[in-house]
């Protein structure tokens, strides 16, 4: 309708109109659904005589048809302006949103934009990058330079672990990866060889190629691994009582704690405080414990424990408690637990070395099992139990101290 706003479209105000040389209207942008982001604006105006009192128009009035002079457009003129171009306010700056780091600069490939890494940082070379990898007890995380990912063809939003839903986060100019044998395991495969428990999974970065029968594009795929040692030697070590051993094993390997405590009682509620007294004869219990793993999946095991009359656990003078996974034929020992869970249990009758000595240090050499290959607690009565013992190495073990297990003569007087 001339010189009023379009009905069809309610955005449209018209400002000023008819009372100067200057007019304004107002609308909403849009677009042509017809696949274009584009919009040209078209105007045809006329000039009007004040004197005639027929410049404004009431275009709410039913009389606006009669009111109005009669026109023709083509006796004026136009005006046009354009192209209005469409921005899609939820998309903004690309560069402002990747926050990339000092050693990084925006860069735009093959219509992605990413972070590429400056002159000054080294890029990937090779096919190596700048990998970091942490494991604890049951778990893992990893992290990759995203620039140098970028550089070589691989955007950080199709990366993902074995699992497709775990997917990287980008912190610090580097992509992020994370699982754990919980809720989060990601598609990690545990394998052991008789030494080392191994988790393994992989980076994997593939190109969408949903709809296409061929692809010419590279795909990545990064291995890594946790590797946890499976045997240990531990002591118990003169002070403190409770002593423990925290493995740290080179990197990329994990880490686990394994402790031996003395106790009083057959509950294993009371463990002794300060200096080990005991008479002759008296039970002292033993627990050792495994903290960091998960206890679903591994046990520990004792192989072997002994005594020595010094902190020394290669001591040549040495009692045997434990061997080959079952109690020593020289000695009244009871193994109360071996190979069911993280913590195992045995106990054993206080005695001393007649080498004129009335100190005891004990010493075990554990290793850790999968549940899963059910080869985790032995039969010792069983004839066959030398052949289904696991064969296991040793010689990477470590040794600590507890004791010394003192011998209280109860028949002195103070």
């Amino acid at each position: 309708m001339l010189r009023c706003p379009n009905p069809n479209d309610d955005t449209v105000e018209l400002l000023q109109n008819g009372v100067s040389t200057s007019n304004r209207f107002s609308f909403e942008m849009f677009i042509f659904t017809a696949n274009s982001t584009k919009v040209y604006l078209h105007c045809g105006i006329y000039l009007c005589l004040l004197t005639d009192n027929h410049c404004s128009v009431n275009c709410d009035s039913e009389h606006h048809h009669r009111e109005r002079r009669s026109v023709d457009i083509h006796d004026g003129t136009s005006i046009s302006v354009g192209p209005l171009m469409w921005s899609d306010s939820s998309k903004g700056d690309p560069c402002h949103e990747l926050s990339c780091t000092e050693n990084e600069q925006c860069e735009e490939k093959h219509g992605v934009y990413s972070c590429s890494c400056k002159e000054n940082h080294h890029g990937s070379q090779h096919g190596s990058f700048d990998f970091t990898e942490t494991c604890e007890s049951s778990s893992g995380s990893m992290s990759v330079s995203r620039c140098q990912l970028f550089e070589a063809g691989f955007s950080s939003d199709i990366l993902h672990l074995n699992d497709p839903s775990c997917r990287g986060t980008v912190r610090n100019g580097r992509v992020e990866f994370y699982f754990d044998n919980n809720d989060h395991v990601c598609g990690t495969n545990l394998m052991a060889n008789g030494t080392h428990f191994i988790c393994e999974n992989f980076i994997v970065g593939d190109p969408n190629s949903v709809g296409h029968l061929i692809s010419r594009e590279r795909i990545l795929k990064l291995p890594f691994s946790c590797v946890y040692s499976q045997t240990q030697t531990l002591s118990m070590d003169i002070n403190p009582l409770e002593s423990s051993v925290h493995m740290n094993l080179p990197a990329g390997q994990g880490m686990y704690q394994v402790r031996m405590i003395p106790y009083q009682d057959a509950e294993f509620a009371h463990p002794f405080t300060g200096s080990v007294n005991a008479e002759l004869n008296k039970h002292i219990f033993v627990e050792v414990r495994v903290d960091g793993v998960d206890s679903r999946q591994f046990a520990s095991v004792i192989d072997t424990c002994w005594a020595t009359p010094v902190s020394d656990p290669h001591y040549p003078l040495h009692w045997d408690l434990i061997t080959d996974m079952c109690l020593s034929p020289n000695d009244e020992v009871e193994l109360l637990q071996n190979g069911v869970s993280t913590s195992s249990r045995f106990c054993f009758s206080m005695f001393i070395f007649t080498a004129n000595s009335t100190k005891v240090y004990l010493h075990c050499a554990i290793h850790l099992c999968l549940l899963t290959d059910d080869h985790c607690s032995v039969h010792c009565g069983s004839e066959h139990h030398h052949r289904e013992r696991r064969s296991l190495d040793f010689h990477g073990s470590t040794s600590v101290s507890v004791g010394p297990l003192m011998w209280f003569d109860s028949n002195k007087s103070d």
